[in-house]
């Protein structure tokens, strides 16, 4: 965030703005404007700010107005039986006021269309920064310089109507308490630097699980998402994957990696302006075994006839499933045979051979798991006839 000077603080709002004279805590939330010295065009000012923060941490500080202007305002600008439309331009802009000085906040213009000129023309208006504090204490958040105008056409009349609306004195609309730092207070970005930041959907996944890297982007000392540009992503130290960056945002879905590891995904911004500079992040990605279900179909079947069951299993979350599966063929309590099968695509075929005794048999399959998926077991009844 730009910081001025105290000196420079009445020049900012055309000496409108009057610094070491704000209203305590319970401060009112709005206050009536003249705009441009039209007697009946008012605005209103709010602020979105924490009650409370720490030194050197960066919160968005949002500055909003509602300017409305009587429609029989513009009357001597329309002709008769004219069409009564319009489209303007705003911003809103003030100063937060501190004990390490005064904190410029931004202005943003809105674009504002088909605006109905009889009646009252409401013009809302929005400014926003990051307010990032360097000394502990009490805050001020001030109203400033609201400025819109709109322009009325109607047939052959084409007119312009300024409205360039400042506060009848310094109101403090927000304070904000700040606190000393509880550890190492970053640096304040710089007006040609950027931040990064990365952040996983979730920081532990099971294996095959579906996960997601965003990076945010910001650039400059108020904290405006980067608009061009790319984020090089490097996973567990692999071949980067370059994505771009689209009003700050870029991101990755993050491949399967073997479970039992932590792994880091890197994020490095290379700006598309040479005159930004670059900036990385990182986080730490925690990677588990992925649960499974068995199941066993053991089809019933005649004395003398071969034994053919099918084990399937599957993963949690959709990978396929190797290794091996451990069946057992069981007449009551008493174990007949054992085999060990590899699966193919999740499935096993195991063959008992030939059954000569009538009777219920079971067969208990167990999965033997692998170093990307748990354990787990099934069984199945049938008979032979």
């Amino acid at each position: 965030m730009k910081k001025i000077s105290r000196a420079a603080a009445g020049l900012l709002v055309s000496g409108l703005l009057v610094a070491g004279g704000a209203p305590a805590a319970d401060a009112v939330t709005q206050g009536d404007y003249t705009c441009n010295g039209v007697a009946g065009a008012s605005a209103v000012n709010s602020a979105t700010a924490p009650a409370s923060m720490q030194v050197g941490d960066a919160v968005p500080v949002d500055l909003s107005s509602v300017l409305t202007v009587p429609g029989d305002l513009l009357d001597g600008l329309l002709a008769v039986g004219g069409a009564l439309t319009g489209t303007g331009t705003g911003g809103a802009a003030g100063v937060i006021s501190g004990p390490d000085g005064l904190h410029q906040i931004g202005a943003e213009t809105s674009q504002l269309t088909g605006l109905a000129i009889l009646g009252s023309n409401i013009l809302p208006l929005t400014g926003a920064t990051n307010f990032i504090p360097t000394e502990p204490g009490t805050y001020n958040v001030m109203a400033g310089t609201d400025a819109a105008s709109l322009d009325t056409r109607t047939g052959l009349v084409d007119s312009s109507l300024p409205l360039n609306c400042v506060p009848v004195g310094g109101e403090v609309i927000r304070t904000i308490t700040v606190q000393k730092a509880s550890g190492p207070v970053p640096p304040v970005p710089g007006l040609n630097d950027s931040t990064t930041t990365v952040a996983l959907t979730r920081g532990t996944e099971a294996y095959g699980q579906a996960n997601t890297a965003t990076a945010t982007v910001t650039t400059g000392s108020l904290g405006a998402l980067a608009q061009d540009g790319d984020v090089r992503y490097t996973v567990a130290g692999r071949s980067s994957v370059t994505v771009p960056v689209t009003s700050g945002i870029a991101k990755l879905k993050l491949p399967k990696l073997p479970a039992g590891h932590t792994y880091t995904v890197n994020a490095d911004y290379e700006p598309g302006d040479a005159v930004i500079n670059g900036s990385h992040a990182s986080s730490t990605l925690r990677v588990v075994k992925d649960g499974t279900r068995t199941s066993v179909a053991a089809p019933s079947i005649r004395r003398h006839h071969a034994e053919v069951a099918t084990v399937r299993v599957r993963s949690a979350h959709g990978a396929t499933v190797g290794g091996k599966v451990r069946a057992i063929l069981k007449k009551g309590t008493h174990t007949l045979k054992s085999r060990t099968v590899g699966l193919r695509s999740g499935t096993a075929k195991v063959r008992f051979g030939k059954l000569r005794k009538k009777g219920s048999y079971t067969v208990v399959a167990r999965y033997l798991g692998t170093g990307n998926f748990k354990r787990s077991g099934g069984k199945d009844g049938f008979a032979v006839r």
